[in-house]
């Protein structure tokens, strides 16, 4: 195979993208191929509450509430929720920590932590009113006479409570009051270069709220020491009680509280000030949450990273339609899927997969990210909210059998890609390796903001630097790839116009730097 440009692309037609920019603007969420969550309210049905109350200390409290916010008491609510029916997005549970609070005298409930084993939401809740949302595995059940909660994250325990089943039924009436209270989540969205676009207290009201039962009853809580699960950071002083409910209700858009970077009034320290959450110190925050930040600020620095390409030609339907109006097609229909396993600093060892097409923007080769989807919640928070990558949650493997190189895409328990290869079959040289290695990245960048407006709505580089390439890895070969229908990873929509014609690139590289840059901004008028 003869050597290539940047990314086997070639331009000569200067052919467009047919997303247009009003396309871009109603966009409910990344990735546009296939969109994480759409526009709310949300609606839940058979929502089931396990929350216990109890005390803690104070002056470790103060340190994680945000100003102007003030800790009512000593006191704060660990919860469990299953959410089988949700609008948007489908059934899961969750598990956090809500802290009662005083907002200007108003008493509000502030999200400190939240925990959930599904994307959507937890892409969703962040962008949109900034629930303090991590990956993680929370579980509800009933055992027997007891009502069980249990956190689990890196497989390791850090949370469990107990509460004894229906022992005292209490007033629908009542709990439903104390879930239509104002709750208040601190947002945070960061930009490219390692700052904040957005740094607000995010307020709003359930609505449509109906108990359909309430009960309290005695309780226990454990709070194991972890990391980056650390509710053990507020110890359990005194347990206070149990509350088990099961509800109907909506949870519409929010409104801003509080801007900390364009304030409405200005801070007032007190004598204690240290024990607060200043908004300076909220300004130096790198991330949702508070307590355990996903990602720090910046994310320069690649290890290790494994690499299968698959190349192929698909059609120009599929090419066109998923490239933004100002990004150039390459002429032959060429879509590039990618397997890796990387270590990254600051986020970890993931695997990843991508769907990418060749393009170019203002005369620069690039390759357009069309779908991301890792088996991190932590790289899928930071690839979001920092560069724009259309990221989902999923299981991509990479993994050599016998004599042949395979791949494959999980979204769920489906299978939606499977790619071969030859394995280490015929050397690929270092200049065409180094050529794919470091060619950038285009992303287009969304962020709805709190009214389900775009807060961001960008076209984000991400360039590697001198990419530093293991040299005993760096093949090529023939390859072949199955595609499976899936609407939530729609990679069946590039088709494979002939299998004879897939390529497979295998290759290592051992370090790289990379470096974002927002190169157009669609909200700026043209």
């Amino acid at each position: 195979m003869q050597r290539f440009t940047r990314a086997f692309a070639v331009y000569n037609h200067k052919q467009f993208g047919e997303m247009t920019r009003q396309a871009i603007l109603a966009l409910p969420s990344i990735p546009s191929i296939s969109p994480s969550y759409p526009k709310g309210p949300f609606h839940f049905r058979d929502r089931e509450y396990f929350i216990v109350e109890y005390e803690t200390d104070i002056k470790r409290l103060k340190q994680v509430v945000p100003w102007p916010l003030v800790p009512a008491s000593n006191r704060i609510l660990y919860e469990w929720i299953n959410m089988p029916d949700s609008s948007g997005f489908g059934s899961y549970s969750e598990s956090g920590c809500v802290v009662p609070c005083l907002l200007n005298g108003e008493a509000v409930n502030y999200t400190l932590s939240m925990y959930l084993d599904d994307e959507p939401p937890t892409a969703a809740g962040r962008e949109l009113w900034g629930f303090p949302k991590r990956h993680a595995m929370p579980s509800l059940r009933t055992e027997k006479d007891t009502l069980v909660g249990v956190l689990k994250h890196a497989g390791q325990l850090a949370v469990m409570g107990t509460m004894a089943f229906k022992h005292q039924r209490t007033d629908p009436a009542l709990a439903a009051d104390k879930l239509s209270r104002t709750t208040c989540n601190l947002r945070l969205i960061p930009d490219v270069n390692g700052g904040l676009t957005s740094a607000q207290l995010v307020g709003f009201n359930l609505e449509d709220v109906e108990v359909k039962e309430a009960w309290t009853g005695p309780a226990r809580l454990h709070l194991n020491p972890h990391v980056t699960a650390p509710a053990s950071n507020l110890p359990v002083r005194r347990i206070i009680g149990g509350t088990h409910m099961k509800t109907n209700l909506t949870l519409p858009l929010g409104r801003v509280m509080y801007d900390y970077k364009n304030p409405a009034f200005e801070y007032t320290p007190d004598d204690h000030d240290d024990d607060h959450l200043s908004p300076a110190k909220v300004l130096k925050a790198p991330a949702m949450p508070i307590m355990a930040p996903s990602y720090p600020r910046v994310l320069n620095h690649i290890h290790n990273r494994e690499s299968l390409f698959i190349k192929y030609n698909t059609t120009r339907e599929a090419i066109l339609a998923n490239l933004p109006y100002n990004v150039e097609a390459n002429d032959d229909n060429v879509v590039l899927l990618s397997w890796s396993k990387t270590e990254s600093t600051g986020i970890g060892a993931y695997n990843k997969f991508n769907v990418h097409i060749p393009c170019r923007y203002n005369g620069e080769e690039f390759l357009f990210a069309v779908l991301s989807v890792m088996d991190s919640g932590v790289t899928l928070n930071a690839g979001r909210e920092i560069y724009g990558q259309p990221c989902k949650y999923g299981f991509p493997s990479l993994f050599i059998d016998k004599d042949t190189l395979s791949a494959k895409l999980a979204f769920g328990e489906q299978e939606c890609v499977a790619a071969t290869s030859l394995y280490k079959h015929s050397p690929m040289t270092l200049h065409d390796a180094a050529m794919l290695a470091s060619t950038p990245e285009l992303n287009l960048k969304f962020i709805p903001g709190v009214s389900g407006a775009p807060d961001v709505a960008q076209l984000v580089a991400i360039r590697y630097g001198q990419p530093e390439l293991d040299t005993s890895v760096m093949h090529k070969s023939t390859a072949r790839v199955a595609l499976f229908p899936h609407v939530n990873a729609p990679v069946a929509d590039f088709l494979v116009m002939e299998q004879s014609d897939c390529w497979a690139y295998h290759m290592r590289i051992k370090h790289c730097k990379l470096q974002g840059e927002v190169v157009h901004d669609y909200l700026l008028q043209e």
